[in-house]
């Protein structure tokens, strides 16, 4: 009879544990980092570029359209609307998925602080279901491209990405989802997938010459 209530506590008690600790995740968040999100993902890839810092921003500000699709197979679209280079105000199309899901981003460019740092945010990001086209859910999210030179020929690039799920329960639910089948990780390693293929394009950039260089 102890056996059988030891088994039964072990099942019982484990799962709460594990919810406990899953909900305690979800819930806090680094309150003195401006860019972390109460209910937010925070997600920080970096690799070294071998090009001049100039050079690897000039190729983050207007080589993304051309090369997204390239850069993961999740990746559908990417349109800068309203300008030739993501300055500050630019407006992106971007979609994005699985065979289940589609994501569409209406990004804004909010820095481009040359060169060493260009931001952008889309409030109101829309999770769509691919096959009916019924409406998930509405999340926010943020990208932060940080440049530092490492010399002459090489530059650190971090990207930043915060995904905020905008309410607290549809965290916890979303952080036990992941949890159970290990689709975070999945997540994590496109991130740094879609760095590299960033980075290999950026060394072979050639920034254009200007009217006044010709």
């Amino acid at each position: 009879m102890r056996l059988v209530w030891k088994v039964a506590l072990t099942l019982v008690v484990i799962p709460v544990l594990v919810l406990g600790v899953l909900v305690f995740n979800a819930t806090r968040y680094d309150a003195d980092d401006p860019r972390a999100r109460p209910n937010g993902y925070t997600s920080i890839q970096t690799i070294a570029v071998d090009q001049p810092v100039e050079v690897v921003f000039d190729f983050v500000q207007r080589g993304i359209p051309e090369i997204y699709t390239q850069m993961s197979p999740m990746h559908e679209r990417y349109e800068i609307l309203n300008a030739d280079a993501l300055i500050v105000g630019a407006e992106v199309d971007c979609l994005e998925g699985d065979p289940n899901q589609i994501t569409r981003h209406h990004y804004v460019v909010t820095a481009a602080e040359a060169p060493n740092l260009l931001a952008m945010e889309s409030i109101g990001t829309e999770i769509i279901d691919r096959a009916s086209g019924d409406h998930i859910a509405d999340i926010d999210v943020w990208v932060y491209f940080d440049l530092t030179a490492l010399g002459a020929e090489q530059t650190e690039l971090t990207q930043t990405v915060v995904i905020d799920m905008r309410n607290p329960a549809f965290k916890v639910v979303n952080d036990i989802m992941t949890f159970v089948t290990g689709t975070r990780e999945l997540w994590e390693q496109q991130f740094v997938e879609e760095l590299q293929v960033l980075g290999e394009f950026a060394e072979r950039h050639v920034v254009a010459a200007s009217v006044d260089d010709a």
